[in-house]
Parts: structure tokens; sequence; C-alpha cells
């Protein structure tokens, strides 16, 4: 189950998350480094995952690497660029250059694919 905002009042959910035997791991979307940290204080661990932007355009290496050093798997989402940029992303850099990009910084790949080209190129590639 991933938390998906630090916007708000997420700490209730955390709490309730990581309580409930339901889940088996409990990760974040697009917290950084302070923000895991809060986490961390109030739950007594960190996160299992953090799900981050990854593409040649918009990387926060600093959160990735801090997650690196903690023990937090990387789940890359936005790596063709959006559904605004993805097509000019995939044409200034091909589609496995973009994957083999964000396979370098994340633990998970989030693959969305724009057209049906994408995703026999995406089959090839993996």
């Amino acid at each position: 189950m991933l938390i998906h905002s630090s916007r708000g009042d997420w700490k209730p959910l955390a709490q309730r998350l990581e309580s409930d035997i339901r889940f088996k791991e409990v990760g974040v979307s697009n917290f950084n480094s302070n923000e895991l940290e809060e986490y961390k204080q109030l739950i007594g661990h960190f996160p299992a995952y953090n799900e981050v932007e990854i593409n040649p355009y918009y990387t926060d290496v600093s959160t990735i690497e801090f997650c690196k050093k903690n023990g937090i798997k990387i789940i890359a989402y936005g790596i063709f660029g959006g559904k605004y940029n993805a097509m000019a992303n995939i044409a200034d850099f091909s589609v496995q250059y973009l994957i083999k990009y964000a396979a370098e910084f994340a633990d998970i790949l989030i693959l969305k694919p724009e057209c049906e080209r994408h995703v026999d190129e995406i089959i090839d590639i993996v």
C-alpha cells in the first residue's frame, strides 16, 4: 500500500496502515528525505518503498541516494515523461534509453506506454 502524497495529514493513515496486518509492506510516493525522516520518527522505521518520478528531465538524485542508503526501494514512474511529454521524450531519447535510464536508479519500473508500438518496443526490451 502506498501513501500517495505527503500533502495533507498523512500521519494517521501511516499509523493505521502500519498496524493493519492486511498490508505486508507500506510505501510512500514523492516523499523527500525530510519527510522520510519524519515517517521514521512516527512509525519507528522507514517505509519499504518511495515512488518517484525518474526521467532524463527530472530525477531527484539526492532523495534516491537517501533511499538507497536507508534500504528504501525506489519505484520509478514518469519514465517516459508523463502524458504531456512522453511522445517528445521518446522521440528525443528512445524507449530503450528511457527504460535503461530509469533502471539505473530504480528497483521497480512503472511503464506506461503511450501507444501500441511502444508496447511492442517495451516487450522486446524486457
